[in-house]
C-alpha cells in the first residue's frame, strides 16, 4: 500500500502561512487588550471622579486637599512603613471603598533609576527603597493617576509639609506689569489680580469644569520627562464636571485634543478666556 504523508516543502508552506497569520492577527489582538485596559481605566477614573464629587458635596463643595507624589502614602508604603495612607485616594476612600478602582491595568511599576526616575515617597528609608522599585504607582502612591493640584485645595502656608505644594503655585498672573517675589505677587496698577489663589478650593470656582482636567494616567505618550508611558495611544482624562474620555494621541507633544480647555483654574491651553470665575489666569497664558 501507498502511504500518504506531507513532503517537506509542503510543511514548510503550512509553517509559513501561519506565521504570516500570526504576523496579522496578534498585532490586532494586542490592540484589542490595550482597548480593553482602556476601557477598564475609563471606568476606574469615572469612580474616581464621583468619589471626588462625592467628597465635595459633604464639604460645602470644597475640593480634597492636593499632596505632592512624595508625600502620597499608598498600600505598600503604608505596610512598609507603618504610616497611615494619604493623599487624595485616602481622602476618599469613604466614597470609593475599593483600592483597586486606583489601579490602571497599564501601570508600568515605580522607576527608581533610568534618566527620568520617580520620587520615593519621603517616609520611606534608603534601605526601604528596593521594596518599591517596579511596583505599581498605585501601590507606591496609593493611586496609578495624576491629579492637576491647581484643582485641589491648598493650605494656607507658603510651603505645607503636608501637601508638599505651596499654597498658591502657579498663582493667579493675569497682569504682566507685576512684580514675583518667591510666591508673593504684587500687582501693577490696575492689575485686578490679587496673586493668592483660594486655599480651599469650591467648584464654584471654575468657569469651564467640563474642560477642566482634574485626574489623568500618571505618565502619558506626550510626558517627554517621563522613560516609560501607561497607554501607549493617549491618556485617560477626567474632568472636573465627573465626565471621562480618552484623548488619543502619540509622541512628546500633546493632541490637539490636550490642547484646548483648562489645566486648573490658573491656566488655559487654548487662549480662550480664564478658567476660573475670578477671571483669572497665569501670567504668560
Amino acid at each position: 500500500m501507498k502511504k500518504n504523508a506531507f513532503t517537506l516543502i509542503e510543511l514548510l508552506v503550512v509553517i509559513a502561512i501561519i506565521a504570516i497569520l500570526a504576523a496579522i492577527l496578534f498585532p490586532v489582538f494586542a490592540q484589542a487588550r490595550e482597548k480593553a485596559r482602556v476601557a477598564t481605566c475609563t471606568s476606574n477614573l469615572k469612580q474616581f471622579g464621583l468619589g471626588i464629587l462625592m467628597y465635595d458635596e459633604d464639604y460645602d463643595e470644597t475640593q480634597p486637599i492636593a499632596y505632592a507624589p512624595q508625600y502620597m502614602i499608598g498600600p505598600l508604603t503604608s505596610n512598609l512603613t507603618g504610616k497611615q495612607m494619604a493623599g487624595v485616594p485616602a481622602e476618599i476612600m469613604p466614597y470609593v471603598k475599593s483600592q483597586g478602582v486606583f489601579h490602571c491595568p497599564d501601570d508600568t511599576g515605580f522607576e527608581l533609576t533610568g534618566a527620568n526616575p520617580d520620587v520615593p515617597p519621603v517616609v520611606l528609608s534608603s534601605s526601604q527603597l528596593p521594596a518599591i522599585s517596579g511596583k505599581a504607582f498605585s501601590d507606591v502612591y496609593g493611586t496609578s493617576y495624576k491629579f492637576t493640584h491647581e484643582n485641589f485645595s491648598m493650605p494656607d502656608a507658603p510651603y505645607n509639609h503636608l501637601t508638599g505644594f505651596p499654597h498658591n503655585s502657579d498663582t493667579h498672573l493675569c497682569g504682566s506689569g507685576g512684580v514675583i517675589n518667591g510666591y508673593n505677587y504684587t500687582p501693577a496698577a490696575g492689575d485686578s489680580c490679587t496673586g493668592r489663589a483660594p486655599a480651599a478650593l469650591t467648584l464654584s470656582f471654575f468657569a469651564r469644569p467640563a474642560e477642566t482636567r482634574v485626574m489623568r494616567c500618571w505618565n502619558a505618550p506626550y510626558d517627554s520627562d517621563d522613560d516609560h508611558v501607561f497607554h501607549p495611544g493617549g491618556d485617560t482624562i477626567e474632568y472636573a464636571d465627573g465626565h471621562v474620555k480618552f484623548i488619543p494621541g502619540l509622541g512628546p507633544n500633546p493632541p490637539k485634543g490636550y490642547l484646548s480647555g483648562c489645566d486648573g483654574p490658573t491656566w488655559a491651553w487654548d487662549v480662550a478666556g480664564s478658567c476660573n470665575t475670578a477671571g483669572e489666569q497665569r501670567i504668560g497664558d
